[in-house]
């Protein structure tokens, strides 16, 4: 399918060119074929379409994305040594909504080809420093990937932004949906355990020890990440969510239930802050105005 798209996007190409000398020769306007040429650009305008002619590799990945996912952000930056700082070669970056596909040069037909494949979930993009990168730290930024980190140099300081931007909306996102489908998963099993209460008092033991299910084991053990995440990015409507439901999980972890209350306070904390700030916004108009009324008063 690669080989057979490529192979008719050139044809297009050769057709066009072929069309537009044989008018210029024959001295005719080119904007005759001006619909035709905006007909054939749309297919090499498409981003999957342009990408899978760029990078080798990719079609499987790129054709088989679920309606959910998309291609988010993409484009070529260079790849620093990690010790020297000095540039390796330029490599392509393509972000969907899970994961982060990195290509490198390639000298057969494709001037990338697919590298590595990495979740979005075992990543991180930090920027980089002024005293730690020197005078290109304004557009330089790393990838943190288990086990090492990978450099690069963006093309500007505003596209560096744009890529640490990026991954970190797509990452909180991704979070964000992983959250609500093991709370949903939790609350159907919830549902599931209330309804077989009313079953005779001989299952009343089997009830009890499915209660602890390995789903909500698992959602309690990365709640506190996400709490932090929550508490990070200022989501006191999603921390407080995810706190009523835990307060509600039949499963208890004694070191997880530590840590959650540690947070739930430092949440309450939060809250009450920007209540006594926003009342003291309140008082702070209201003495102000009427200060300034008493002023203008005859």
């Amino acid at each position: 399918l690669e080989r057979e798209i490529y192979e008719l996007s050139s044809l297009l190409s050769d057709q066009r060119a072929l069309i537009e000398n044989l008018m210029q020769m024959s001295g005719e306007d080119r904007t005759s074929v001006g619909t035709s040429s905006l007909h054939n650009s749309s297919f090499s305008t498409n981003p999957i379409n342009v990408l899978m002619q760029k990078m080798g590799g990719i079609a499987g990945v790129l054709n088989n994305l679920p309606n959910s996912d998309r291609v988010i952000m993409h484009g070529e930056v260079i790849q620093l040594d990690n010790d020297s700082m000095r540039p390796q070669h330029t490599v392509m970056l393509i972000l969907l909504s899970d994961r982060l596909l990195i290509g490198h040069p390639s000298s057969g037909k494709y001037r990338f080809q697919l590298d590595s494949t990495h979740s979005l979930n075992n990543l991180a993009a930090v920027n980089i420093k002024d005293r730690e990168g020197g005078e290109t730290a304004s557009s330089m930024f790393k990838l943190l990937i288990f086990p090492g980190q990978r450099i690069f140099v963006a093309e500007s300081a505003r596209k560096k932004k744009e890529w640490l931007d990026c991954i970190e909306t797509a990452k909180r996102e991704l979070l964000r949906e992983g959250s609500l489908v093991r709370q949903a998963t939790i609350r159907g099993k919830r549902r599931q355990d209330l309804s077989a209460k009313t079953e005779p008092a001989n299952q009343l033991t089997s009830i009890s020890e499915s209660s602890k299910s390995p789903d909500e084991s698992a959602w309690l053990s990365e709640l506190p990440a996400e709490l932090d995440d929550c508490i990070a990015h200022r989501d006191m409507d999603q921390a407080v969510e995810l706190i009523l439901e835990w307060k509600s999980c039949t499963t208890r972890e004694a070191a997880i239930d530590t840590q959650l209350a540690l947070r739930e306070a430092q949440i309450v904390q939060l809250l009450s802050e920007e209540v006594n700030f926003d009342f003291f916004c309140k008082c702070f108009f209201f003495v102000n105005k009427s200060v300034q009324h008493f002023v203008q008063a005859p």
